[in-house]
């Protein structure tokens, strides 16, 4: 189950690690991360809260009622 940490935290922690650290950091935060059956769902609801929509707008855009 992915808990909920800040994609921007994760991405501090990572833009800092030496290669040598990758692994280490996966496995400190695997249970933050999205897997990949998720993460692109997980990607496209971000983008389309950060543009002040809401998953009802999409499906209405894409004629779904």
């Amino acid at each position: 189950m992915v808990q909920d940490k800040k994609t921007d935290e994760l991405n501090k922690l990572l833009e800092n690690a030496e290669p040598e650290q990758i692994d280490s950091y996966i496995a400190e935060n695997r249970k933050y991360m999205a897997d990949g059956k998720k993460a692109f769902s997980y990607y496209m609801k971000d983008i389309i809260q950060s543009k002040g929509m809401f998953m009802k707008d999409v499906y209405s855009f894409a004629g779904f009622s």
